[in-house]
């Protein structure tokens, strides 16, 4: 606490932000990877056009969020806007959030396995879908609850649970059921 570090990471969290910046990173606080991610697939990737990726997002998505869990106890690192005070939030300071930890970013690791799992599925789109995951997990900053080490750890978390599940026969089945969904309005 206090160190070079998290100096650096607070001067980081606290912008300036736009206007703009912060009303996207507000709608990023919502965890729905069709609205994340339609502003680079289109207004048809929906959960009802899609059911079977939502099924594989889904599992990817809480897979990756609560692994980072065990770490957040061990570490307790208080999130930045409860660190100074010069930070304010764009999502509701409710005591839930003033009660979680902020490393590593549960919701960065969410996003951005939602990112990586939707890059393998439409490997023609795989940067962009990729720039947009790391935007996403930028918007924790951007709103003042984690500072950008959280953010970068929770991408790694994500990382590892994907390659996780990808050992897992289900998870594998549930890829290619996505995958040629998808290939029907996406190519490959």
């Amino acid at each position: 606490a206090n160190g070079a570090q998290e100096l650096a990471e607070r001067a980081i969290v606290r912008g300036p932000w736009t206007d703009a910046r912060r009303a996207q990173a507000l709608e990023d606080n919502a965890i729905d990877p069709f609205a994340a991610f339609d502003s680079v697939l289109g207004a048809n990737f929906t959960q009802a056009n899609f059911p079977a990726t939502f099924a594989v997002l889904d599992r990817a998505g809480r897979a990756a969020g609560f692994a980072g869990d065990p770490v957040k106890f061990i570490h307790r690192r208080p999130r930045p806007f409860l660190s100074h005070s010069a930070i304010t939030t764009c999502i509701p300071n409710d005591e839930r959030l003033r009660a979680s930890f902020s490393y590593p970013s549960g919701h960065a690791a969410l996003g951005f396995a939602w990112a990586l799992v939707l890059a393998e599925l439409i490997p023609s789109r795989a940067d962009v879908l990729i720039e947009r995951g790391r935007d996403f997990t930028w918007s924790r900053v951007v709103c003042g609850v984690h500072y950008p080490s959280d953010v970068e750890a929770g991408r790694t978390v994500a990382a590892a649970a994907v390659a996780r599940l990808h050992a897992d026969a289900e998870f594998r089945t549930m890829m290619d059921a996505a995958r040629a969904e998808l290939a029907a309005a996406y190519g490959n």
